[in-house]
């Protein structure tokens, strides 16, 4: 198990480790640092000392017996009482995985009060299943000791956790757990040769796609955002349900409130977007796009540079730091078509681009490209719908 080590000759007692630390997982006690149970080993604070006195032992390489291991394991989130989307998503690539590998699909759902009949259906081999009232609010210590001692029982070769906020809290948590590595937001899953999972994701801005191994430990955890893959569910799959019992997990946190905020409308369950990106310069550009969404009954939405330029909210993103969308229908105004952006849109069924750039990118993925301003393209086709 791997720790981190303080050189108290090189300290310098200057507390930059403690406050780069966002999980509050180290501590200035008696001059040097202290670490606690909420070190994720994310390691910013051996990159922020400035004498290099933070170091980690136990990082050697162990050997691990990988051929113990099988299986797809799919983590199924409950959403207002009902499998989340992303999990169903989940479900039909963990097959298609399975398949491949000549293994089975297992599902885990930590929650309280569950619908096992919907889970009979759901299209995996073997589902497992905790539920208590001690689960009625999420417990990142609880559900995720709970979920380790699980995968350490199952001991599946692959484990696919949805990016959505629940998800992406627990992936770290039993990736420390179970000494082995995650790749975050993957955009595609495949299996090599030698029945490793490629993990697959854009990198360096979108630049390049990583093809990302674990080799050498178990499971493979990659997590995958909504919309990424379509529900391909065999529902004549009836799975087997599996009551976890005896598992002795405590929570060290008590939930005193829950207070739910004002929801945006989700771009990545609209059939019809309007799309804006670097064309727009100026916050009020943005009004005449918004009237062309609303006319035709969709969504605005905006690639990264808008969000970053402060003029869309981070909601309205689309793409790898954004959102995946699959609208039967979507326009694209001055948008060049980064691998950033183009991660989020592989589910749109119609993409119809407006870019005064014959060249740009997007004009190559897209069903049809025009090359007009996209300004007068807007006022023209809102000019139009309102005649009719």
């Amino acid at each position: 198990m791997a720790i981190l080590s303080v050189d108290n000759s090189k300290c310098i007692s200057c507390g930059i480790c403690e406050k780069s630390c966002k999980f509050q997982g180290v501590k200035i006690e008696n001059k040097y640092p202290i670490f606690n149970d909420n070190c994720t080993f994310c390691f910013e604070c051996i990159t922020a000392c400035p004498t290099s006195a933070i170091t980690v032992l136990g990082l050697e390489k162990k050997e691990f017996d990988t051929t113990l291991w099988s299986g797809v394991m799919v983590y199924l989130e409950i959403k207002d009482n009902i499998l989340s989307e992303v999990s169903k998503e989940l479900i039909g690539k963990a097959r298609e995985l399975a398949n491949t590998l000549s293994e089975k699909v297992f599902g885990v759902v930590i929650n309280h009060n569950i619908n096992l009949e919907e889970l009979k259906t759901c299209g995996v081999d073997t589902v497992f299943v905790a539920e208590g009232e001690q689960f009625a609010d999420f417990k990142l210590d609880l559900v995720g000791d709970c979920l380790h001692s699980i995968i350490e029982k199952v001991k599946p070769s692959i484990f696919l956790v949805g990016a959505t906020n629940q998800g992406k809290t627990i992936v770290p948590y039993i990736s420390v757990k179970c000494e082995t590595g995650m790749t975050a937001d993957c955009t595609s899953l495949e299996i090599d040769k030698n029945g490793n999972l490629i993990q697959i994701r854009p990198a360096f801005g979108g630049n390049i796609m990583a093809e990302i191994l674990t080799e050498n430990s178990r499971p493979q955890i990659a997590t995958v955002r909504e919309k990424i893959f379509k529900i391909t569910v065999d529902v004549k799959t009836q799975a087997e349900i599996v009551k976890v019992q005896g598992l002795e997990v405590v929570s060290k946190y008590d939930v005193l409130k829950i207070v739910k905020k004002a929801v945006d409308s989700d771009i990545s369950h609209a059939k019809i977007l309007i799309a804006i990106g670097n064309g727009v310069k100026k916050k009020e550009e943005i009004a005449v796009f918004q009237k062309l969404a609303d006319e035709i009954g969709g969504e605005l939405c905006s690639s990264r540079a808008l969000v970053e330029a402060g003029l869309m909210p981070q909601s309205r993103q689309v793409g790898l730091s954004g959102k995946a969308v699959s609208a039967d229908l979507m326009f694209a105004f001055g948008i060049s078509g980064s691998a950033q952006f183009l991660a989020g849109v592989g589910g749109v069924k119609t993409l119809i681009a407006i870019n005064a750039d014959p060249d740009a990118n997007i004009m190559t993925i897209a069903n049809h490209g025009i090359v007009a301003d996209i300004f007068q393209t807007s006022a023209e086709v809102l000019l139009s719908l309102r005649k009719k």
